[in-house]
């Protein structure tokens, strides 16, 4: 169902569907992944449970060359992590709160160029932190704590950077100035026995770029907080609104429907019975060129693999894993992150056999 206030032309596009799935479980596809898809741990480290707050991966500037690191956050301080020896940590002082968040993007002039990426961290303060070869070069504060951090490009290709806060506040700023910022508003709780407006932490944020029914590129920031609804945000006003059976608590984009449309689709893709907290996409040529591989954790011990709407592969833990990232080695080969609630840093590989769709 969509709300029929604040309309916008991309919501005539908008259809509910349902596909048939099988029952209320998923089957396993006749193809036997498991016979395609192998796993070996190459070294884990073990922290303090429940003090990795955030966990990215990617190139960073280390000993004036790019590498590929593991960036954490452990209550004040940032860590980049080269391998298994914690000798060879680099910890990176912030003078922060406790870290919450932490997003990777070239920023600066010279790490555009170099082709490493930058370090963007949010923390309980309330404080946004920009992060280049290991110093801190910019620093906002918006009062209450960051619960989100997404940079994008806008339509004029300048770097934007966008957080959210505890409050229902979106701030968007770029290595000089506030762009702009709202506060996500629920006028229509029915709890409020005021009818007043009612405020709730964001849960997540997601840029997306997408052409209108003109086919010129069009950007929104993709709302969710507490409420089961989804907003839709351009330059910090809303454009309209979806109402979703669920709170939403993450949010990704990737090639996961088959369908030969343009339309914008809001049907049932995947039913699980366990709580999701992450999800990511990954296109995995050996599976397929065309459509993603979905990857959840969440309140199993392990990471479940989803392509086609089917439970493919589960990467098997023995706890819940609290945060998650990957990068390719090659076409074969994944490397995977994953850091439980106990505090186990584990670093392995997937190894996918070539085979024929």
């Amino acid at each position: 169902m969509i709300s029929d206030n604040n309309k916008h032309s991309l919501e005539s596009n908008i259809k509910q569907e349902q596909t048939d799935l099988n029952k209320t479980t998923f089957k396993k596809t006749k193809l036997s992944y498991e016979d395609i898809i192998k796993t070996r741990t190459l070294w884990t480290r073990q922290f303090q449970p429940y003090s990795i707050n955030t966990l990215e991966v990617g190139k960073v500037l280390l000993k004036k060359k790019s590498e590929m690191g593991i960036i954490i956050g452990i209550d004040s301080t940032l860590r980049i992590i080269q391998n298994r020896d914690p000798i060879d940590d680099i910890p990176v002082t912030t003078s922060s709160g406790t870290i919450l968040c932490i997003k990777l993007f070239p920023i600066m002039p010279t790490s555009s160029e170099n082709n490493v990426n930058d370090i963007v961290i949010g923390d309980e303060n309330g404080d946004v932190s920009l992060i280049s070869n290991n110093q801190v070069f910019l620093k906002h504060n918006f009062g209450s704590p960051i619960t989100n951090i997404e940079i994008t490009k806008d339509m004029t290709n300048k770097v934007e950077i966008i957080a959210s806060d505890f409050s229902g506040i979106i701030h968007s700023f770029n290595s000089y100035n506030i762009n702009w910022k709202t506060r996500i508003l629920d006028t229509n709780n029915s709890n409020s026995t005021l009818n007043l407006p009612t405020i709730n932490p964001i849960n997540c944020i997601l840029p997306i770029k997408i052409k209108d029914k003109f086919n010129i590129d069009t950007s929104y920031l993709i709302v969710s907080n507490d409420t089961s609804k989804l907003y839709f945000y351009q330059l910090g006003y809303k454009k309209f609104e979806i109402n979703v059976p669920f709170t939403i608590n993450t949010i990704c984009t990737g090639h996961i429907s088959s369908k030969d449309t343009k339309d914008i689709l809001l049907y049932l893709l995947i039913e699980l019975n366990d709580y999701v907290n992450k999800m990511k996409t990954i296109t995995i040529p050996c599976i397929s060129k065309e459509q993603d591989v979905i990857i959840c954790s969440g309140q199993f011990n392990g990471l479940k693999f989803f392509y086609n709407k089917n439970l493919i592969y589960t990467f098997n833990t023995t706890d819940w894993i609290y945060d998650f990232n990957f990068y390719t080695i090659n076409s074969n080969t994944i490397r995977m992150i994953t850091v439980s609630v106990e505090g186990e840093l584990q670093v392995s590989e997937l190894i996918i056999s070539s085979f024929m769709n």
